[in-house]
């Protein structure tokens, strides 16, 4: 049953009422919400591979959460829904031969490899698998750092962010185990040498609370 928030109460497309006045009941909350829900231990989600936008950013957001053996009452019950993917946050940050206002001078892209962009999430228990082919997620660019959704997974020795500074372009080869609602920084330091420019990588952070 998908439900409408107004503001201040959320709202059943059809109403919905209690088994008896004793028998408790299980809540299940995804977003986005889909009418048709073939097997509810496989509903297909995808992040979107251009994240450049904001509004694609968002649509690769998937929520979940559940409230197990609720008592009836009047009461509305409480659901506190988790973010199922994972947050990568890419900061490229400026080394030796540079200054912030040199390399902010520098057409600076990035994009992120070697990720798979489809899952399947159990709805029951919340667990999210990665499927199909590994592709590339163009991230959001904010003032001062780069984000994008990832589904949860493993990327071992792979190549996983490139870095265009100017014509010149580089990789982070990478393994990491991206987990659902969790946040991850990685910061890239730009250095320019007498043979053209160079990247030196940061260390990663993983977040263990939500982002």
């Amino acid at each position: 049953v998908s439900f409408t928030y107004n503001g201040s109460v959320w709202n059943p497309a059809t109403p919905v009422y209690w088994k008896d006045e004793t028998t408790p009941a299980d809540f299940y909350c995804y977003y986005p919400y889909t009418g048709s829900v073939g097997d509810v231990t496989a509903l297909a989600f995808s992040v979107k591979e251009d994240q450049s936008t904001l509004a694609n950013y968002k649509a690769s957001e998937l929520l979940w959460g559940k409230t197990e053996g609720a008592k009836p009452s009047a009461d509305p019950v409480n659901i506190t829904t988790r973010h199922a993917m994972s947050n990568l946050i890419i900061y490229v940050v400026p080394g030796n031969g540079y200054t912030e206002e040199t390399l902010a001078a520098e057409t600076v892209s990035v994009s992120i490899a070697s990720v798979m962009t489809s899952a399947k999430i159990n709805l029951a228990t919340g667990k999210v698998s990665a499927t199909g082919a590994a592709g590339t997620v163009a991230p959001y660019k904010e003032s001062s750092y780069w984000r994008a959704l990832i589904v949860p997974q493993d990327v071992v020795g792979a190549e996983l962010v490139k870095v265009t500074v100017g014509e010149k372009t580089y990789t982070l080869n990478q393994t990491v185990s991206f987990e659902s609602n969790k946040q991850y920084k990685c910061t890239i330091t730009v250095n320019r040498v007498s043979e053209g420019v160079n990247i030196g990588i940061g260390g990663w952070e993983k977040g263990e609370i939500d982002f």
